[in-house]
């Protein structure tokens, strides 16, 4: 399952996203995927709940997506920076 790989290099925000169930959606992540796609809460709750589920999917995508290529590239700039520390 994709939310479950962790990147190796994070930054804590202080901000627990957890919901009171497992496998249910935190209201911080839901006002924040509502609030990405510019949605005002009237438009989010006429929506279908599905259609709610998959903007939430598709934002925790992309997330995981940034995530693994933010950490990928830390790692490669510590590798060049490793290899050009022993050129010296």
């Amino acid at each position: 399952m994709i939310t479950e790989i962790e990147p190796e290099n994070a930054i804590s925000s202080g901000v627990l996203y957890k919901s009171t169930l497992p496998g249910m959606v935190s209201p911080q992540e839901e006002h924040t995927a509502r609030l990405e796609r510019g949605l005002r809460l009237a438009e989010w709750l006429e929506m279908d709940v599905y259609e709610r589920a998959l903007l939430i999917a598709n934002r925790r995508i992309r997330m995981a997506e940034h995530n693994l290529q933010a950490d990928a590239e830390i790692r490669k700039a510590k590798r060049d920076a490793a290899k050009s520390g022993r050129k010296k």
